[in-house]
């Protein structure tokens, strides 16, 4: 029975630690995220996505980040642009559908319709020259990887 007791209290210490280790893993990653709670709300707010993507000192996951937060639970401005229905998406809340009609809504989202494909582009276009630390290369940095990669070519071939 002692024998019992003692291996309950072991596990017990055991789940504790992994519980421990587990909210700390979790705590640390929330630290490490660049976006403070109150800049999000911003974000969510304000289409800051459109000063920042003409901004060449930006941070590419800032913008992002930004990007997304602003579009969170609002439909994609080209399917309005359709005439479809956002289907699968968010629903708008309570408070929004009392305060606002839909074609209100629908004027809000495509106010910002051009700006939102331009954006998309801009993020396929500087995916490939991020660097790690979120910051895009500049266009001497771009040609001076091609140009390194094109003598990398050049002396990976060989001749004949």
């Amino acid at each position: 029975m002692n024998n019992t007791f003692s291996l309950k209290e072991g596990l017990r210490a055991f789940l504790k630690t992994k519980i421990l280790f587990i909210l700390i893993c979790f705590s640390s990653s929330a630290f490490a995220q660049n976006v403070s709670k109150k800049q999000l709300r911003e974000y969510r707010n304000h289409p800051h996505w459109i000063n920042m993507m003409n901004d060449s000192n930006v941070n590419y996951f800032q913008a992002k980040a930004a990007f997304e937060e602003y579009w969170k639970g609002k439909p994609n401005p080209e399917s309005i642009m359709e005439g479809e229905k956002e289907e699968g998406g968010e629903k708008r809340s309570l408070l929004s559908r009392l305060t606002k009609s839909e074609k209100t809504y629908n004027a809000e989202i495509l106010q910002y319709s051009v700006e939102h494909k331009k954006f998309v582009f801009w993020l396929r276009e500087n995916a490939p020259y991020v660097k790690e630390d979120g910051s895009i290369m500049s266009q001497d940095e771009r040609e001076a990887m091609v140009q390194q990669e094109l003598n990398n070519r050049k002396t990976a071939t060989p001749s004949k």
